[in-house]
C-alpha cells in the first residue's frame, strides 16, 4: 500500500504499517528542514510543555504543507450512532463529522494532520496534544485536550478517556449514546491500540454494563503471536540487566541455548515464566515489586522498587524506540543499573511532552554520560550501530543492542489441540553484529562484536490477551469492529466465533448473534 508521510510529503510504499512507521520516525528523527512553530494557545498545560521546548539547541519540525487526498473514508472509522470519527485523518473534510477523535500519536494514526487542518476540533488526549503542537506545529486552538477517567459531555454524548497501556497518551475511547426510545445509552468502546492491562479486565465501564459495539485493535489477532505479558518480559529484561550490570558478558546468558530451544511450555502464566526463565538459563529471581496504579493518572504498571547494583556498569545499552513508546524498557534498565540515558535533542524534546519528571531526570545531554542510549528502531542495522559507536569518545566493555517488538515472538503448532497455545523460544536466540577490524570501512574498529537481543516486548494485544478481553474482560458484547488488517473479515469472525462458544460457558447466552455478528452484516449502521 501507498501512505504519505506527513513530515517529507513523500508517499511511502509499505506492507505493513510498522515500515511506515519506521520511516515517519526517521522523518521526526532527523528533520531535514527544522522551523520553529509557533504557539498561540489558551491552554496553559499545552503552553507549559511547549515553551520550555524552545532551547536553542533543539530543532523543530515543520510538516511540509500539502493538501489532503481524497480518499474513502472506511466505515468502521465513523462512530456509528454519532457524527465522531476515530484516527480519521488522511480523508480530507469528512462530511457530517463534526469530531475529530485521535487515539494516540503514532503517525499511522494522525496521518493527514498538518498545521493547515481546520476541519473540525480534535479531541485527544493532554500528552497527544502536547505532541501534536510540539512536533506537527498544529494550531493548539484546534485541540481539545480532555482528562482521563472523567465522564465529558460532548454534543450531548459521554465521552470518557481511558489509559490505553500503549504508548504515553494513547487511550482508548468510551461512547455513551442517548437512546430517544430507552433510558439504556447505546456504549460504545473504541480500543485504538492497546495492549490489555490487569485494569482493563476488570473495569467498571464494561465490567458491569453491556458494550453494544468494541472497535478493536486486531494488530496481532493472530494465533502465532502469543507472547508473553509485558510485566513478564520487563522482569526479564531487569534479570539480563542486572547479571551483566554485575560483571556478566552477554553469551554467558545463553549457554544453553539450543537446548532451550526445544522447550516448549504451556501458555500459562507459571508457563510463562519458566519459559522466560528458560531464556536466560537461570531460575527467575524477580527484581521488582510492583505498586498499584493512580486512578487519576495513566497506568504506573511499572513504578518498581528496586535495589541499584553497587558495581558501575561498562556495558553499553542500544535500546530501540519509535518517536514515542518503548520508555518502559529503558526504564527499567536504567534502574536495575543505576545508569543514565542519553537521547538526542530531538528525542529529548519528545520526551519533556510527556510529563514524566522521573523520566525526564533519567536523561542526560552528553553521550558519554550514560550507559544506555536510546536510537531509533530503525538504526538498529549494522551500518548505523557502526556509525553511531564510532563516534563515542567513551569505550565499553560490551554493546548491546535491545530490540523490543512483538514480532520477535511467535507460537508454533505442531500436533496440538486447536485452542491450545504452546509457545518456542526459538525466534528468542542473540544474534551478533561482526565487524571485522582488518577490513574497511570497520579498520581499528574497537568492537569486533556486537550482541543484538530481541525482546517479545510488544504495545499492541497478543491474540490470547484478545481473545481474554473479550472472553473474559467484558461483561457483555453485541458486535465487535476490528479495525486493523480489515481484509481479514473471514479469519476474525471465526475467531470470534470461537470465543464466542467459550462465552457461553460463563455467561447466559445473549439475544442475537452475539459478536460472531460484524457489522458489515448490519447494513445502515455505517455510511460506506
Amino acid at each position: 500500500m501507498d501512505s504519505r508521510c506527513p513530515i517529507c510529503n513523500k508517499k511511502i510504499a509499505h506492507k505493513t504499517p510498522l515500515q511506515f512507521e519506521i520511516h515517519v520516525n526517521n522523518c521526526l528523527d532527523n528533520p531535514s528542514n527544522p522551523v520553529a512553530p509557533t504557539h498561540n494557545s489558551s491552554t496553559s498545560v499545552i503552553n507549559d510543555a511547549t515553551t520550555s521546548l524552545s532551547e536553542s539547541t533543539i530543532t523543530s519540525i515543520s510538516p511540509v504543507p500539502y493538501v489532503v487526498e481524497k480518499r474513502k473514508l472506511p466505515w468502521f472509522k465513523r462512530i456509528v450512532g454519532t457524527t465522531f470519527t476515530v484516527d480519521a485523518f488522511c480523508y480530507g473534510k469528512i462530511d457530517n463529522c463534526t469530531a475529530y477523535f485521535l487515539s494516540h500519536f503514532h503517525s499511522d494514526h494522525y496521518q493527514g494532520l498538518s498545521k493547515s487542518f481546520n476541519y473540525g476540533p480534535i479531541y485527544c488526549s493532554q500528552i497527544t496534544a502536547n505532541l501534536l503542537t510540539a512536533l506537527l506545529g498544529i494550531d493548539s486552538n484546534s485541540i481539545v485536550p480532555l482528562p482521563l477517567n472523567e465522564p465529558i459531555d460532548i454534543e450531548g454524548i459521554t465521552v470518557i478517556l481511558i489509559d490505553a497501556n500503549h504508548c504515553p497518551g494513547a487511550v482508548l475511547f468510551h461512547f455513551s449514546i442517548p437512546s430517544n426510545t430507552s433510558d439504556t445509552p447505546t456504549r460504545i468502546l473504541h480500543t485504538g491500540d492497546f495492549r490489555v492491562h490487569r485494569s482493563h479486565m476488570h473495569h467498571p465501564l464494561w465490567k458491569c454494563d453491556i458494550l453494544d459495539f468494541i472497535y478493536l485493535d486486531t494488530t496481532y489477532c493472530n494465533k502465532k503471536y502469543s507472547f508473553p505479558s509485558q510485566d513478564i518480559v520487563l522482569d526479564v529484561i531487569a534479570e539480563i540487566a542486572k547479571e551483566i550490570s554485575e560483571g556478566k558478558c552477554v553469551t554467558d546468558l545463553w549457554p544453553k541455548q539450543k537446548q532451550a530451544k526445544k522447550k516448549k511450555l504451556s501458555f500459562t502464566d507459571n508457563g510463562e515464566r519458566q519459559l522466560m526463565a528458560a531464556w536466560i538459563n537461570r531460575p527467575q529471581s524477580p527484581v521488582f515489586s510492583s505498586k498499584p496504579a493512580s486512578k487519576n493518572s495513566t497506568l504506573d504498571m511499572f513504578n518498581f522498587t528496586f535495589t541499584p547494583s553497587q558495581t558501575p556498569t561498562k556495558t553499553l545499552y542500544l535500546v530501540g524506540s519509535y518517536t514515542i513508546g518503548k520508555e518502559k524498557v529503558f526504564r527499567t534498565i536504567a534502574k536495575v543499573t543505576n545508569s543514565k540515558v542519553y537521547a538526542d535533542a530531538q528525542k529529548r524534546r519528545v520526551l519533556r511532552c510527556l510529563m514524566d519528571t522521573e523520566l525526564d531526570q533519567m536523561f542526560v545531554t552528553k553521550p558519554e554520560d550514560a550507559d544506555i542510549h536510546v536510537v531509533s528502531m530503525g538504526k538498529l542495522n549494522k551500518d548505523a550501530v557502526w556509525e553511531k559507536l564510532s563516534g563515542l569518545r567513551r569505550r565499553y566493555k560490551q554493546v548491546v543492542v535491545i530490540k523490543p517488538t512483538g514480532w520477535t515472538f511467535d507460537t508454533i503448532r505442531e500436533n496440538v489441540n486447536e485452542s491450545e497455545d504452546r509457545i518456542s523460544v526459538s525466534t528468542l536466540k542473540p544474534t551478533f553484529l561482526e565487524f571485522d577490524s582488518n577490513k574497511p570501512p570497520y579498520k581499528s574498529f574497537y568492537y569486533p562484536k556486537v550482541a543484538v537481543i530481541g525482546i517479545p516486548y510488544s504495545e499492541h494485544s497478543s491474540y490470547r490477551e484478545l481473545r481474554d478481553f473479550l472472553v473474559n474482560g467484558v461483561h457483555e458484547v453485541g458486535k465487535v469492529v476490528p479495525t486493523v488488517s480489515v481484509g481479514n473479515w473471514e479469519v476474525f469472525e471465526k475467531d470470534f466465533k470461537t470465543w464466542e462458544e467459550e462465552r457461553k460457558k460463563v455467561v447466559v447466552k445473549r439475544e442475537g448473534d452475539g459478536m460472531c455478528g460484524i457489522l458489515k452484516k448490519r447494513k445502515g449502521f455505517i455510511t460506506a
